[in-house]
This record gives C-alpha cells, sequence and structure tokens, in this order.
C-alpha cells in the first residue's frame, strides 16, 4: 500500500490577517510541522500541495527561512502547482517568486509542466492557476496528461472545482462536468472551504481537503476545523484510492484565533455610509431604487450583503406608502 497526504491552501505569510487574533505565521508553521510529523507516521510517499503555498508572491528572508527550515524536515518529496497567490503575473512570472526559488531550491517539485511518474505506477501531473481557469475548455485543465498503459494518473488543480454554484459572480467548474475525462484522483485546491466528502464515482475520485490555514472569520471559517487527507493506493484494488479525513491537533478552535470584529466595524460603517447616501440622495423621496443601488455599485463601498437588505428594506417602505395613498 503506497500512501499520499493531500495538503490545501496554506498562504504562508510573515503578517497576521485581520480576522485573525493569534500569531499567524507561528499558527502556519506548526500546522506544517504537524503535516510532516503525520508524513513520518504514517509513512507517506509523498505530501501533495494543492496551491497558495504563499499568500503572496514574495517574502522576507527570515520568514523564507523559517518555512524552508520545516519543510526540509519532511520524510519525503513535497509536489506541488502554483496557486493565483504564488504568481504575481500569471505561469510566466513563476521565476520571480519564492515558490519558484523553494522549486529550485529542491525543498519542493512543482508539477504543473512536467508530470512526475512514480516507480510504483502513479503519474502526478497538475494545473497551475491562469487567468482563463474555469473560463476555457475544461478538459485542458481537468484532464492529465496521457499516462503510460496500467499507469493511475493523480491530477492537482488549483481552480473552482464545485458541486453546485456558490459565488454568481465567479467562473467556476462543476465537478459533474469533469469526468468524462477526469484523472483516477483529482484533488482540487483554491475553494478554502473543502468538500463536504469525498466524490466518487465510476472508479475515479474527486477530493478537497479545504485550506490548512484559516484567514477570515465567516461562520463557515469559525466551525471549520483544518484538516490533511490521507490517500491510501492500492494497485489491485478498484477503486485504486481509499481516503482518510485527518483533523489537526495543531489547529485552534475558531472562537479561539479567529475575530469578527473588524467585520463587525465594518458592516458599522457600510450602514452609517448608506445612510449618509441616502439623505445625499434627492431621489430618494420618489423611491427610485435602481438609481441608489446603482450609485452605491459605482462607488464600491458597500458589501453585497447591505445592498440586498437596503434593497428590501426600501421595497417594503414604497409597498407602504402606496397602501397609503389607495
Amino acid at each position: 500500500m503506497i500512501r499520499f497526504l493531500v495538503v490545501g491552501d496554506v498562504h504562508y505569510s510573515d503578517s497576521t490577517p485581520r480576522g485573525r487574533r493569534d500569531d499567524f505565521p507561528r499558527s502556519c508553521l506548526r500546522k506544517l510541522s504537524e503535516v510532516g510529523e503525520i508524513a513520518r507516521e504514517e509513512g507517506v510517499r509523498a505530501v501533495l500541495q494543492l496551491g497558495d503555498l504563499f499568500d503572496r508572491p514574495t517574502l522576507p528572508l527570515q520568514a523564507a527561512a523559517d518555512l524552508a527550515e520545516v519543510l526540509r524536515g519532511y520524510p519525503c518529496p513535497i509536489y506541488a502547482i502554483p496557486g493565483n497567490h504564488d504568481l504575481p503575473g500569471g505561469p510566466q512570472s513563476l521565476a520571480r517568486t519564492m515558490l519558484g526559488f523553494f522549486h529550485r531550491l529542491g525543498l519542493i517539485r512543482l508539477v504543473h509542466e512536467e508530470p512526475v511518474i512514480l516507480k510504483e505506477g502513479i503519474q502526478i501531473s497538475g494545473t497551475t492557476y491562469h487567468p482563463d481557469m474555469d473560463r476555457r475548455d475544461r478538459q485542458e485543465d481537468y484532464a492529465p496528461p496521457p499516462a503510460p498503459p496500467g499507469v493511475h494518473t493523480i491530477h492537482l488543480v488549483h481552480g473552482m472545482l464545485l458541486e453546485e454554484p456558490l459565488f454568481p459572480d465567479q467562473p467556476w467548474t462543476q465537478v459533474d462536468e469533469i469526468w468524462p475525462f477526469a484523472a483516477d484522483l483529482t484533488l482540487s485546491g483554491h475553494y478554502h472551504y473543502g468538500f463536504r466528502r469525498v466524490i466518487e464515482r465510476e472508479g475515479k475520485a474527486v477530493a478537497n481537503p479545504g485550506a490548512l490555514c484559516r484567514l477570515s472569520a465567516t461562520p463557515e471559517e469559525m466551525a471549520r476545523r483544518p484538516k490533511v487527507l490521507l490517500v491510501l493506493y492500492q494497485p489491485e484494488r478498484l477503486p485504486p484510492f481509499s481516503f482518510r479525513e485527518l483533523p489537526l491537533s495543531s489547529a485552534s478552535p475558531g472562537e479561539e484565533v479567529l475575530s469578527r470584529e473588524h467585520l463587525e466595524a465594518r458592516r458599522r460603517q457600510a450602514v452609517g455610509e448608506f445612510a449618509e447616501l441616502i439623505e445625499e440622495t434627492s431621489v430618494f423621496q420618489a423611491f427610485e431604487m435602481r438609481e441608489i443601488v446603482e450609485r452605491l455599485s459605482d462607488r464600491d463601498r458597500l458589501p453585497r450583503e447591505v445592498r440586498e437588505k437596503a434593497l428590501e428594506f426600501l421595497a417594503r417602505a414604497r409597498e407602504l406608502v402606496e397602501e397609503r395613498v389607495e
């Protein structure tokens, strides 16, 4: 039996996001250290990282050295692909990034340009994030390169692969679309919340373990416990892959490390700005809701949920006025 350990988006940085209460860089390193410990305990063949190892393309040397020290201690190779946060200007900018530097040092091996074929009969390939991801022909990004006869395929991709649409304004790819040409195992990053389960069908599987580190204090992230995915490969078995989810013991409960204070402050500010805009918009007296919303959108200063709630209030107010008039 051959084992792999799958790690989602990390977003390692030298600074702490506003949504975190703790020392975020240190927390990331603890989680990555635990990944190395699990890899050693489970005797994994390789760690598979699904993009966005870094939160931005460059990093101060001290922070980079801290990360390099952790990754150097892994007992196995790390195969990875670039994510959108790893690259400042698309795949062609890789050489100017910290990810490209780590690749050249041999700390990780990127597989988006040249697949790795292991002696155990597995091909590991990948697709980096690019501006046309989830917009062009899905087969170009989600299909693995042809593999030698008898070799099973694992394909890593940093794209918005989902079971159902969650973000109306964002390109995405439905899992059902890729089955005809999918690898034996497709592993997707980019969507931080991950899949509720490994999706298995027709002898193939698709999985997304979710981001290793939580960046925001959304209700979903507050409740989510970061985990990694252990993949068990048995070539004589059909299907050849089975899975175990492994929650990280180093991941603290959401309420301990995540803060909604800045979100609440932003919401209060948004409500105040909306009230000011209403006061200065004389067309409110005529209940021209569309124009108000357009002005709000043009200014791009209010979250979508605030605009939608405001529309509900305005619509109800118009109904009440019309009832009085009648």
